[in-house]
């Protein structure tokens, strides 16, 4: 029996509704599942019964100020019951990240929030389906920003971390991983622009050292379709949207995001809050039932190897 947690996300848009949707798609799976609503746990008959009240005490379709603490607390309280073994694994619903803005805190998103509650200095987001595992170097980063952030550095160590976490839970003895580059046709040598030259081709250098079976810098335009092929087992892209466009068009109803380094299993949706269609019961539940299928595969995975 997997004992799954999975947090409440923001009341205001689809996470009720995706949440009942899933249980009641794992209804025949060994899967004993806790709800965390802000400062509560919840199990058992009592997780549907707090998904209609909570949900119906706030306004939906829109952020609501008052929704912040509840949001993050939900993700306190899942920490809590995961550093004291309650449970395998968690699945956090989709949240509005200015709640953490309106908490008083610098982080990002969940990731970087769970990272930072158990004290995990490298955590790397990867997204993946039944076609497509894209991992991203770089994540809510401004575009014009990411020639800047991109080190070798960083994508070594991004990329190590999607190596072994593709030989632990796939079984591949040595994953074959195409890193993007950043300019087009990867700089022609030069002529589109020198970061791959410089930051790129060294990091590929480095991990190929390590043992990792790393190629690249790929150009973007043709290295996913390759994967798709079978050449690679997953691509790393070097920013958001290089990565997450083309696996959402593949992806954008089941795709799963995984943060890949916690000492934990965190698996979530690829989606967001959907305000736009918030209370009106035509939400998708794929990728969150995705997301928990996951979740108990890699938890049994982690399990075998303790």
């Amino acid at each position: 029996m997997t004992k799954l947690g999975i947090t409440f996300g923001d009341p205001c848009g689809i996470s009720a509704e995706i949440i009942e949707k899933s249980l009641r798609t794992a209804e025949k799976e060994e899967i004993e599942f806790t709800l965390f609503a802000g400062t509560d746990a919840v199990r058992h008959d009592d997780i549907l019964r707090t998904l209609k009240a909570v949900s119906g005490s706030y306004p939906k379709g829109k952020y609501s100020p008052e929704t912040s603490r509840f949001q993050i607390n939900s993700l306190i309280k899942a920490m809590s019951f995961i550093q004291n073994g309650g449970i395998d694994a968690v699945v956090t619903a989709p949240i509005n990240k200015q709640a953490f803005v309106d908490q008083g805190y610098k982080i990002q998103g969940q990731t970087e929030f769970l990272a930072s509650a158990c004290g995990c200095r490298e955590v790397a987001m990867m997204f993946i389906g039944d076609r497509l595992k894209v991992g991203l170097i770089t994540t809510h980063v401004a575009l014009r920003d990411v020639p800047f952030t991109i080190t070798t550095d960083m994508i070594v160590s991004k990329t190590f971390l999607v190596h072994i976490f593709l030989k632990k839970f796939f079984n591949l003895d040595s994953p074959a991983i195409a890193v993007c580059s950043l300019d087009p046709h990867a700089g022609e040598g030069g002529k589109l622009g020198g970061e791959d030259i410089k930051i790129v081709s060294p990091a590929i250098a480095k991990l190929q050292e390590k043992g990792v079976a790393a190629t690249g810098p790929h150009s973007a335009d043709t290295v996913f379709h390759q994967h798709l092929s079978g050449r690679f087992d997953a691509v790393m892209a070097l920013y958001h949207d290089q990565g997450l466009a083309p696996f959402k068009v593949l992806h954008f109803e089941d795709g799963v995001n995984v943060s890949v380094g916690l000492p934990f299993i965190r698996t979530s949706p690829d989606h967001g809050v959907a305000y736009d269609i918030a209370g009106k019961g035509i939400a998708n539940p794929a990728s969150m039932i995705s997301a928990v299928k996951l979740a108990k595969r890699l938890a049994a995975a982690k399990k075998r190897d303790e």
